[in-house]
């Protein structure tokens, strides 16, 4: 009997990379369909196909109805009255509750509101005005979900937002926008805040907190969710192919995930690198802290220096900001070694004064007559009248 030899099939290849690669590729793509359709379609509260497009509310329109209407370069910044009060109308335009569950308003303020509502008016029957508690995180980005609320049905004639706040305190805000969340706007909604640039903090050399602040979904623990679904869906595959999961392929999805994660990173700081450069590159230190956020607050403080007589080394500042950390932490630095003192009790004789706007005191300057909005009045010697602080001497 002759025998036979086997010849081994040239066209398969056994390597474990021709086995797992295909069956972990369908594996994670399966998982990012699953997930991201799956929120989709439960988030999707105004149809997964519905046309409705967001409604971006024109702040050059809205009304500040207590506080007072300021602008901090392209931002719109109103700001709380000297009791802490601010009401703004976003909007008086007729709106069909339906088309619109979920308010999106990208603000920050000086100091994180005390307390925060959403307040509207019904455009038919009573014209009622209902209130909505807003859990404010004061993180840049505010979502308020509306669906659920009782009270928010037919149609309304007015949004608006009513905060308590540190006195004269503001409010940077950069666009408010009704969503219809709609399948469309969601995914849109997802790519816009995974990818939202953002700008240097404590943070940015060592991690990127996740593009836009407060997101739908955060982009870290999302992107290992994929990876461990991808890993089950893998697992499973293998087991129905007759093949034993590899540990290899659990690790390969990890990777994938950290990997993407560092590359939105190194995009993130490159831009950050790029603008940074724009402005400070080839500059003095002088020019650099004009260049700077905080450069009206560097003004002010040279301000103040040019201000003071020879020999004086502190100053009193007389002003609403002085309730606000931020800004006096910053005028100390800047003044240093100067001393800052807030407007205390009682003014000693040969004080010098910095009366910064806004303020709650009458300087007349041809009197030599300062009332500090208290009730006390006194004598003063005017040093400087910059247009950004007043200088002034108690008699």
């Amino acid at each position: 009997m002759d025998s036979v030899t086997t010849v081994p099939d040239q066209g398969r290849s056994s390597s474990p990379l021709a086995v797992h690669g295909p069956l972990a590729a369908i594996a994670l793509l399966a998982s990012i369909v699953l997930l991201v359709g799956g929120y989709v379609a439960l988030a999707a509260s105004g149809g997964w196909f519905a046309g409705t497009r967001p409604l971006e509310i024109q702040l050059d329109k809205a009304l500040v109805v207590r506080g007072d209407s300021v602008w901090r370069g392209t931002l719109w910044a109103p700001t709380a009255d000297a009791e802490g009060i601010l009401i703004v109308r976003l909007t008086d335009s007729v709106l069909d509750t339906a088309s619109f569950p979920t308010l999106r308003l990208a603000a920050l303020g000086d100091t994180p509101p005390m307390s925060a509502r959403l307040i509207w008016r019904q455009a038919e029957g009573s014209g009622n005005t209902f209130a909505k508690n807003i859990n404010w995180k004061n993180d840049g980005l505010e979502r308020i979900a509306l669906a659920n609320d009782p009270e928010w049905h037919g149609k309304v004639s007015g949004i608006g937002i009513v905060l308590r706040m540190q006195p004269r305190a503001a409010l940077l805000i950069r666009s408010a926008t009704l969503l219809p969340d709609t399948g469309r706007s969601i995914f849109a909604q997802f790519a816009q805040e995974w990818f939202d640039f953002e700008p240097w903090g404590e943070y940015s050399v060592h991690y990127l907190y996740g593009g836009s602040p407060n997101p739908r979904v955060p982009m870290l623990p999302a992107m290992f969710l994929i990876a461990a679904l991808a890993f089950l869906i893998y697992y499973w595959l293998a087991r129905r192919n007759g093949v034993a999961p590899l540990l290899g392929v659990a690790i390969s999805f990890v990777l994938v995930a950290w990997v993407a994660l560092d590359a939105r990173w190194q995009i993130n700081l490159l831009s950050n690198l790029h603008l940074t450069a724009d402005r400070y590159a080839g500059k003095s230190m002088d020019e650099k802290h004009r260049a700077a956020e905080d450069a009206k607050i560097y003004l002010l403080a040279d301000a103040i220096r040019r201000g003071l007589p020879p020999g004086v080394t502190s100053v009193t500042l007389i002003s609403d900001l002085a309730n606000l950390d931020l800004f006096v932490g910053k005028l100390r630095y800047y003044l240093f070694p100067l001393a800052l003192q807030i407007k205390p009790a009682k003014l000693e004789p040969r004080t010098v004064l910095a009366i910064v706007e806004p303020s709650r005191t009458a300087l007349d300057s041809a009197a030599g007559k300062l009332n500090l909005g208290d009730g006390r009045a006194t004598n003063v010697e005017i040093l400087s009248d910059d247009p950004l602080v007043r200088m002034v001497r108690l008699r």
